[in-house]
């Protein structure tokens, strides 16, 4: 085994002398330097001023935390509803046309469903601070539970504001109560999602008396979903 070594050993410094004497051959043949044009070469005009843009999207979606837009569509005409059929409005049967998702619904808080949500597979980077001396791309300071008293007091928006927010007890989530008038943390007439159970027959509102989505508050959360399928026949 180790005269093996050796050879092979020997044949890579022979290899690598000749790769050596072959550079020195090829870079003697080279032009002393080649002149690159700052100009499209198919265009004989000159002093032509960059062809670049720089577009920041404003439109309205850019307000929207979801993707695809779909996820927010109602049922009605070709558009296809994603969210269970609340009983607001039909008497408390949840028997209508499928309802566009809101926030709070299993659909609109899960990654695989809604891209834009948070996934717990993936690392989100810091954004990049700005005000940092001749902008070196420095990451802002991580929002970790050490740098935001426990999740009690996360930067919001860092690039424009100072403000905080309690991620761990103000996190909306969406109840479904028995009528609309019931109080939302009343935990025996309202209920949340822990698998997208609801709504049902017993909890089928999830508005309040002026129509409002009905909410109250805790940590964070989010859903995975696992497909299934459903077949007519058992084979």
């Amino acid at each position: 085994m180790k005269k093996q070594v050796l050879s092979l050993r020997t044949c890579l410094i022979q290899a690598a002398f000749v790769a050596a004497g072959m550079a020195g051959v090829v870079l003697s043949a080279l032009p002393a330097g080649v002149t690159i044009s700052n100009e499209p070469l198919a265009q004989p005009a000159t002093a032509v001023k960059p062809n670049i843009m720089f577009i920041l999207d404003d439109s309205g979606s850019m307000d929207q935390d979801y993707t695809p837009d779909y996820i927010n569509d109602s049922q009605s005409g070709s558009a296809t509803a994603s969210c269970f059929s609340p009983g607001d409005g039909n008497g408390g049967l949840i028997t209508g046309t499928p309802a566009a998702c809101q926030f709070g619904d299993v659909p609109y808080m899960t990654p695989d469903f809604n891209t834009q949500y948070y996934n717990p597979d993936i690392y989100y980077r810091p954004a990049v601070d700005y005000t940092t001396p001749n902008f070196d791309g420095r990451d802002m300071t991580p929002q970790t539970s050490a740098n935001t008293k426990t999740w009690t007091a996360v930067r919001s928006n860092p690039y424009q504001t100072t403000s905080t927010v309690n991620l761990a007890t103000g996190y909306s989530d969406r109840v479904w109560c028995t009528s609309q008038s019931d109080s939302a943390t009343d935990t025996a007439l309202c209920k949340t999602n822990t698998s997208y159970s609801y709504p049902d027959r017993s909890f089928p509102y999830g508005l309040d008396t002026s129509n409002a989505i009905k909410y109250k508050t805790g940590a964070p959360y989010y859903y995975r979903l696992q497909p299934s399928e459903y077949c007519n026949d058992p084979d």
